[in-house]
């Protein structure tokens, strides 16, 4: 009981260090790009010419086209690009930060946050590719754009939950980072990113039993002007609420063994 309790202090003193959570991830986020010619354009160019070669490739066989494609596919990979780098990320978390955890007195959440809030960050360097395929977007702005909102937010709340059971998890598994780099490669293409789950077969399926499929849906469509499928809020609500409980449990009973596993 004393260690999950410990466990639980550990995530409300993360709370109250939220901004040293920023300012660490920030730091991350720029000497990352240090003596760059580019800096951090890199990331809008990464996302540009993943964006063209999809779109290049993949368009043309399309069956008659899909209406607003370029922008579909942006967000597509947007999105995907965040839930990937989360992923992997999350998994390799304490190992990452052996050093610090084993020489320094601070909550070990805050690490988890830390790595959070540097994949936002990412994402919303990437998202500058967007003022550019708006031009190509058939889409008027409306009020059901800001549906994406909660959307983005709730996404952000799973991702926290997932990393930090991935981070636990990743400490005793240590082949747990390998092996979701080879699952996100073939998650990649079971997940709608650059193709539309419609339609009959094996195909239709997998993105119904994918969760990244209806994380995607309640971000994506709202900002292409159409309302979310209640179904795929409805799996995302379930996988939020299950999940977000069984990281703090998780954490709870495990951090104090975390530095043994280190």
């Amino acid at each position: 009981m004393t260690h999950a309790k410990d466990g639980f202090v550990d995530l409300l003193l993360m709370s109250r260090r939220l901004r040293t959570c920023f300012v660490l991830a920030w730091n991350d986020f720029t000497t990352a790009h240090s003596r760059t010619i580019l800096g951090l354009a890199w990331h809008p160019l990464f996302i540009s010419i993943w964006l063209t070669g999809l779109v290049i490739i993949f368009e043309p066989h399309l069956d008659g086209g899909m209406e607003n494609y370029i922008g579909y596919v942006a967000i597509g990979v947007l999105l995907w690009s965040f839930a990937s780098v989360a992923i992997t990320k999350g998994a390799a978390c304490f190992i990452k930060y052996q050093n610090l955890i084993l020489n320094l007195n601070v909550p070990l959440s805050m690490h988890v946050m830390r790595d959070l809030i540097g994949v936002i960050l990412r994402l919303f360097a990437q998202a500058t590719v967007l003022v550019v395929v708006v031009a190509f977007l058939d889409v008027q702005a409306s009020p059901v754009m800001l549906l994406a909102i909660p959307g983005l937010l709730v996404g952000i709340v799973a991702s926290f939950a997932l990393m930090m059971i991935l981070a636990v998890i990743g400490v005793i598994v240590r082949d747990l980072h390998f092996a979701l780099g080879a699952v996100m490669r073939f998650l990649f293409f079971a997940s709608p990113v650059f193709w539309a789950p419609t339609g009959e077969g094996l195909r239709l399926y997998i993105a119904i039993l994918n969760p990244l499929t209806h994380f995607m849906e309640i971000v994506r469509t709202p900002l292409l002007g159409l309302p979310p499928n209640p179904d795929s809020w409805l799996v995302v609500g379930v996988i939020t609420v299950t999940i977000t409980p069984l990281a703090a449990w998780l954490f709870a009973t495990k951090k104090n063994s975390i530095p043994f596993w280190l």
